[in-house]
């Protein structure tokens, strides 16, 4: 049960990150990749946040903020520094 809860909170959070932050903007790698890093998030929240708020051995609510915090990094942080790389080197071919 543990993994099903850490797949349904990474695959909600993605599916809202997707559909109504992201709206417009277009993520690095997609909506996969995405999703990828919702579901390490999931992870990475329970295991930082620890045993409060556990259900069937998950903390959801760790899982939810770890979720959103790396989507967010993700987002905000690899997402301009990767296309700002990748568009730099198209003016230097030749």
């Amino acid at each position: 049960m543990y993994w099903i809860c850490l797949i349904i909170v990474g695959v909600v959070i993605s599916l809202l990150s997707n559909f109504v932050i992201l709206k417009s903007k277009k993520s690095f790698l997609g909506y996969w990749a995405l999703l990828v890093v919702d579901l390490i998030g999931a992870w990475l929240g329970d295991v930082v946040f620890g045993d409060w708020a556990l259900i069937n051995g998950y903390n959801i609510v760790g899982g939810i903020i770890g979720a959103i915090v790396v989507d967010l990094v993700w987002k905000y942080v690899v997402t301009p520094v990767a296309t700002q790389s990748s568009g730099s080197n198209k003016g230097t071919r030749e």
